[in-house]
């Protein structure tokens, strides 16, 4: 493909172009802002492929534009051109090409380009703003479920702490060693023998 198979304008007409593909998508931008979580990846694909489409028939739709221009303003010089050749002032002549058929033709045929490209240009930017509106709530949504996930597991390790000394599981304590006693005093009564 290349960019003239885009940007070519053959059989474009303003007034008989086809924007129920785009009107359509348009009309599943809620008026209040708000987008079911459920849809909204869908929507934002959905409002992103047509933004894309306005982005062609934008080209063609300003190439269109600009070639109408051209011919409203090379109807103007010939009808100034032929009221003088009607000898007509060229003062007056500059007043009156708004009375000449073919600069009106012209003149309608710029004005019904210009209108097109102004509402394809107003839908793909409402189309681009909604796709960012399904991806900023995407966003905050994955965001909100990963918050939950990292409280859900702290709250979890609650249940694997150590018992406090206050709980009612059994402890267990080493036996502590028998005190000595003081050993008896002793007294030699005679060699070999101890007296208690």
């Amino acid at each position: 493909m290349k960019s003239g198979d885009i940007l070519s304008i053959e059989g474009f007409d303003p007034m008989d172009l086809d924007i129920t593909y785009v009107q359509t998508t348009i009309e599943k931008i809620p008026l209040d802002g708000v987008i079911d979580i459920n849809n909204a990846e869908n929507l934002a694909t959905l409002f992103l492929r047509c933004a894309d489409y306005c982005g062609d028939l934008l080209a063609q739709a300003a190439r269109f534009s600009g070639e109408r221009e051209t011919e409203k303003r090379s109807q103007k010089s010939a009808s100034i051109y032929r009221k003088i050749k009607e000898k007509v002032t060229p003062t007056v002549a500059k007043e009156a090409y708004a009375d000449d058929d073919q600069y009106i033709e012209a003149a309608n045929g710029a004005t019904a380009a210009e209108s097109l490209l102004k509402w394809l240009e107003e839908k793909h930017a409402n189309l681009i703003r909604a796709h960012i509106l399904c991806k900023n709530l995407l966003a905050r949504h994955s965001e909100t479920e990963r918050a939950n996930s990292w409280r859900g597991s702290e709250s979890s390790d609650n249940f694997n702490t150590p018992a406090s000394s206050n709980s009612h599981s059994p402890s267990f304590s080493r036996p502590s060693r028998p005190s000595r006693q003081p050993a008896p005093d002793m007294k030699t009564t005679k060699p070999g023998f101890v007296e208690f």
